[in-house]
């Protein structure tokens, strides 16, 4: 990102949250109440002032705002006012103090706690017994970045209770870290000249993994600000009433959003260190006495977005987890070896999800994936897999972005699903002014099935959102893999299937059983960056036609998954006759068939007392019948009356998230003389 759209971006931030804060600085006990809620850490508390502002999704840029001014507070309540500049000679011998602090167990607990509790007189007493005192400001600075980004993680984190950790754990961590530094004074000073200077480039990769990268850019962040802003903003004074002191900063706050491009010239200014631009804002906007507060506030920004460039996220590795919500890694046993689940034996039918991990927008490198798959056994040729096979229902995340509300005059945030395989689809994002803006919500896979990962990354008033996936890679129409289509009305060998005979062998599923395939890759570079697969999955999308109960009205049905055809043997002979009294056996006559038959049963409807009726258990083939002579059944226990035999059939299918069709039935009436 340019400095011109990082400014734009910080800029934009800076106009919401400028605009939020001095919201809550219209009442004097609303902002004393967000105050106290800020500093106890009281969520439920900080999050229903703001929502009574309409502000909750602006939690962290608010939250940040306060941990800023609240910094400067405290760290003039414990140190007092600041007598002279710090330089980088203070800077490195202070950063020595801290990595010392921070591993004596004792001393950090104290240091701690002192902070949490703000209490000067303490404090004083513990820098001079360590001979801090050159250093307070510095050392305060970063204790209380600490402490306050725990706290904002509080405030504005996941909605499940977030564990409490402790600030002496805390400060800890982040002096080890820093300990690499201080072992190499040289290399300390390199790193400080290029954090001054915000040179991305020269610090990538010299603080090792992501975790210290974090913590040593915290560091960064909690002296850089001093160190830019001191020499242009002197404090005079510490204020009586700090808490309206900082409601004061919260109403320039917001005059400064409503200036039309005031925050951009100011975070232009502070970007490029530019000391004379900013005193001469300062002038013009008529900052007077919060020229160093704003200046702090606006310098950590620009140092948090720099801590983005010098320690990005480790990448997210797109990687295919689940069909619907059974797990692909074995190490769930969420699979038999033959391609069925392990609960309830299903097979997978229709369209089916194939779930798992994208990155969202933010990721630094372009992106691809797909999917192909391999028919069993064998494995047959790679085959990918793209449109048809990926249906444009598949919705693989959301657009987010902020949109203008006309009504109330704000920015809100909005979504709208984003798409594969769905050309045309495109979101509808109302601008404050001019015509609304329509960025596409689609991205197809290519003939090689390569589905391009979303970079859309511009979550800011004005810009076309960000993408977020939502845990769906592409859905799969396994239609598109395997249809299997069978008439048994027709002549040949053992066919036509009447009720009571066997399906024959021809006419049975071949139980198809496929492999899928995942991989991503750079799309620029074509470099694979991740792979794994689905061993043995089960699909059956089985279609058959064939003949129902046709000594009662019968009819061809289907083409249906399974086959269900019953038929009574004793109307077979006298066409639909009632059976006498005399009559005391039933001969029911049934073929019931699929692959994956999961249940069968027969049952009598009509008054009671009804015969219980005990079916053949369901062999491997899912092939269950009678045979010609039918299953016999002892009716002698019926009374006069009309009766109905059904035939139920239920089948072990799922889409991965339920069972697919419920119960098939036939059924065939008769009466009893």
């Amino acid at each position: 990102m340019s400095d011109s759209t990082q400014n734009f971006d910080l800029a934009a931030r800076a106009v919401q949250t400028g605009q939020a804060v001095a919201n809550l600085a219209k009442d004097d006990a609303v902002f004393r109440g967000a105050v106290d809620a800020f500093r106890a850490g009281d969520a439920d508390s900080f999050l229903r002032l703001l929502d009574r502002i309409k502000a909750r999704p602006y939690c962290e840029e608010i939250c940040r705002w306060f941990a800023s001014k609240e910094c400067v507070l405290e760290c003039l309540e414990l140190c007092g006012l600041p007598k002279a500049d710090i330089s980088v000679e203070q800077i490195a011998a202070a950063t020595v103090e801290i990595v010392r602090l921070s591993a004596d167990e004792e001393l950090v607990e104290r240091l701690a706690d002192i902070i949490e509790r703000r209490d000067p007189k303490d404090f004083k007493a513990f820098v001079e017994q360590q001979k801090l005192q050159n250093y307070c400001r510095i050392i305060c600075h970063w204790v209380c970045t600490i402490r306050f980004s725990l706290i904002c993680e509080v405030l504005c984190g996941p909605l499940l209770e977030v564990p409490e950790r402790s600030l002496a754990a805390q400060l800890s961590l982040a002096g080890k870290a820093i300990g690499q530094l201080t072992k190499n004074p040289t290399q300390l000073r390199q790193v400080i000249d290029a954090a001054i200077k915000l040179n991305c480039e020269f610090l990538q990769g010299v603080f090792g993994g992501f975790n210290d990268c974090y913590w040593i850019c915290g560091w960064i962040c909690s002296w850089r600000s001093l160190y830019v802003c001191s020499p242009v903003c002197r404090i005079l004074e510490i204020p009586k009433d700090l808490i309206d002191e900082e409601r004061q900063f919260a109403q320039l706050s917001g005059r400064l959003a409503d200036g039309p491009g005031a925050y951009q010239r100011l975070f232009a200014a502070i970007q490029s260190q530019d000391q004379k631009a900013y005193q001469a804002l300062v002038d013009e906007l008529k900052i007077g006495p919060f020229c160093f507060q704003l200046c702090h506030w606006i310098s950590v920004e620009v140092c948090n977005r720099f801590c983005i460039c010098v320690c990005p996220e480790p990448e997210t590795i797109p990687l295919f987890t689940k069909v619907g919500h059974y797990h692909v890694d074995p190490i769930f046993g969420d699979f038999k070896p033959n391609g069925t689940t392990t609960a309830e034996g299903y097979a997978f039918s229709t369209t089916i999800n194939l779930n798992g991990i994208l990155p969202d927008g933010t990721a630094p490198d372009a992106l691809e994936y797909r999917f192909t798959y391999q028919t069993l056994p064998g494995p047959g040729p790679v085959t990918p897999i793209s449109s048809p096979a990926i249906p444009p229902t598949t919705i693989i995340g959301q657009l987010e972005y902020y949109y203008w509300n006309s009504f109330l005059s704000l920015w809100l945030v909005g979504s709208t699903d984003f798409y594969v395989n769905n050309p045309g689809a495109t979101a509808n994002i109302p601008q404050q002014f001019g015509p609304a803006l329509t960025p596409s919500v689609d991205t197809d896979s290519d003939v090689n099935g390569w589905i391009k990962v979303p970079r859309y990354n511009s979550l800011f008033p004005g810009g076309v959102g960000r993408f977020v996936p939502t845990g769906l890679l592409a859905q799969l129409d396994t239609t598109q893999l395997t249809k299997e289509n069978f008439d048994l009305t027709v002549a040949g060998p053992g066919l036509p299937v009447v009720a009571g005979v066997a399906v024959p062998a021809a006419q049975q599923s071949v139980k198809p059983l496929f492999t899928i395939n995942f991989e991503a890759r750079n799309a620029v570079t074509l470099v694979s960056v991740g792979a794994n697969s689905l061993a043995v999955i089960a699909l059956s999308n089985t279609g058959y036609t064939f003949q129902r109960h046709p000594d009662w009205a019968g009819y061809v049905a289907g083409p249906t998954p399974p086959v269900v055809s019953l038929d009574i043997l004793e109307m077979q002979a006298g066409g639909c006759q009632p059976l006498g009294v005399n009559t005391n056996k039933l001969h029911a006559l049934f073929t019931v068939y699929h692959p994956y038959l999961g249940s069968c049963s027969l049952n009598f409807g009509g008054p009671a007392p009804l015969p219980p009726v005990t079916v053949p258990a369901i062999p491997a083939d899912g092939d269950v019948f009678s045979g010609a002579a039918g299953l016999e059944i002892d009716i002698s226990m019926l009374v006069p009356c009309a009766y109905v035999v059904f035939l139920n059939a239920n089948l072990n299918l799922t889409n991965g998230d339920v069972a697919l069709y419920g119960t098939f039935q036939d059924f065939i009436a008769f009466c009893r003389r």
